[in-house]
């Protein structure tokens, strides 16, 4: 998966065209970040309102077509490293080029095979699943995690639900756009 955010229509594009292989183009997990978006207070936090009335398809974990897709992956292959960095500078390994996100934001990180994520002390802070993260305190993402920073959401997702909903999307659009 290349490693820069992309809008979800041309992810969609490009996983008509690998279709058979969308487990090894899409490998890594994402973030699904809608920017000035309302989640209103549902109580699964799913629907996602705006002005452009973005359509979510029924069991795909609220994931509308406005928004953009951003791998959790390293910019430059690193060795042996576990964190990856995220933030609105250039040279993070996660780029969210929204102004509510801080140069320096914090990072993610593996351990033993679970996602966390950790505010390295931002502008806007951040919430994970609905709750004020501390700085510098690790939180463990689920697949389907709502994040927040400032006016940004963002969804957590794991590889295998992201090709899951690629495919569903795929098949719910007829396999044509």
């Amino acid at each position: 998966m290349k490693n820069e955010p992309r809008p979800l229509s041309a992810i969609l594009e490009e996983a008509r065209k690998f279709h058979d292989e969308l487990e090894r183009v899409y490998d890594v997990p994402v973030l699904f970040a809608v920017p000035d978006a309302t989640y209103p207070g549902s109580s699964d936090g799913l629907t996602v309102t705006s002005s452009s009335a973005p359509r979510v398809v029924p069991g795909l974990l609220g994931i509308p077509d406005a928004g953009i897709v951003v791998p959790i992956q390293p910019r430059k292959p690193k060795a042996a490293s576990t964190k990856y960095t995220f933030g609105r500078a250039d040279n993070c390994d996660v780029v969210l080029p929204f102004s509510a996100v801080s140069k320096y934001h914090g990072y993610f990180e593996r351990v033993a095979g679970a996602w966390h994520v950790v505010d390295v002390g931002s502008t806007n802070g951040m919430m994970v699943g609905g709750k004020q993260t501390a700085r510098d305190e690790p939180v463990q993402l689920q697949n389907g995690t709502v994040l927040q920073f400032g006016s940004v959401i963002a969804r957590f997702l794991t590889a295998a639900a992201f090709v899951a909903i690629l495919r569903q999307r795929l098949a719910a659009d007829g396999g044509k756009r």
